[in-house]
């Protein structure tokens, strides 16, 4: 993690478990972490608990990340103080839960929201990243914190999840677009890489994991498994990664 010490960090979906975890663990490896969210005050919270706990920063911003223009806007910001990033960390996402062809549990407008958290705001966000990167010009990371529903499609323990299951496919298949795009124009600065962690503990008690997809993984895991993918040398790109806890059922 030395060559990632003093670089910057765009973490969205701060606010989280996983996105707090990773805060915490970027800012005690030197880096200065700017986490997206729209729960802004958690992340100063976070900031000021940890601030003498390692050499790095914590910067909260508040964005709507399925809001094209917050996005841009956001960006425009972070390249007026930083001058650019260095790690993009996609890790913001929603879920419904409900049947797809049923309108009744399933809204259209919460549809709608589900596929911009989900998705679209996940293309805005690197595409907004790539060009900071390259203003950059240094060795970068593009991270999607994605799902393993999104191999899941049709099993009974995840059919609640409806078109969540397809935006994190759809987010697989977008990690390997920007891939091949970077390549394509020959980059070999900036890798990308698609996590599917399994089911991952939260600490709402209100929203219990069903008992069926028991052992669950926690956000330490997670931030672990990231922190290695940032670890390995530059000329190496994982290009999908899955980890399930032991002894997962799926």
């Amino acid at each position: 993690m030395e060559k990632w010490f003093r670089k910057i960090a765009v973490i969205t979906g701060a606010s989280t478990c996983i996105g707090q975890q990773l805060i915490k663990d970027l800012s005690h490896a030197g880096l200065t972490v700017i986490g997206i969210s729209r729960k802004k005050h958690i992340i100063d919270g976070l900031a000021h608990k940890t601030k003498s706990s390692g050499c790095g920063k914590i910067i909260g911003i508040e964005c709507d990340i399925s809001n094209e223009n917050a996005i841009k806007n956001t960006f425009k910001n972070i390249e007026n103080e930083f001058g650019g990033l260095h790690i993009m960390i996609n890790n913001a996402g929603r879920i419904r839960k409900g049947e797809t062809l049923n309108g009744k549990t399933v809204r259209d407008e919460e549809l709608i929201s589900t596929i911009n958290f989900s998705l679209t705001g996940v293309v805005w966000c690197t595409r907004e990243a790539y060009k900071l990167m390259q203003k950059m010009n240094e060795h970068a990371y593009i991270i999607n914190v994605n799902g393993l529903v999104g191999t899941l499609i049709g099993e009974d323990k995840v059919r609640y999840a409806n078109i969540y299951c397809a935006t994190k496919y759809a987010v697989k298949n977008h990690t390997e677009t920007v891939r091949l795009d970077l390549a394509n124009a020959n980059n070999r600065m900036i890798r990308v890489t698609s996590i599917n962690p399994g089911c991952v503990q939260i600490k709402d008690k209100s929203k219990k994991i069903n008992e069926n997809l028991m052992p669950a993984l926690n956000p330490k895991d997670v931030s672990n498994t990231i922190l290695y993918l940032l670890s390995t040398p530059p000329e190496i790109n994982i290009t999908e990664l899955t980890i399930k806890s032991t002894g997962f059922p799926l």
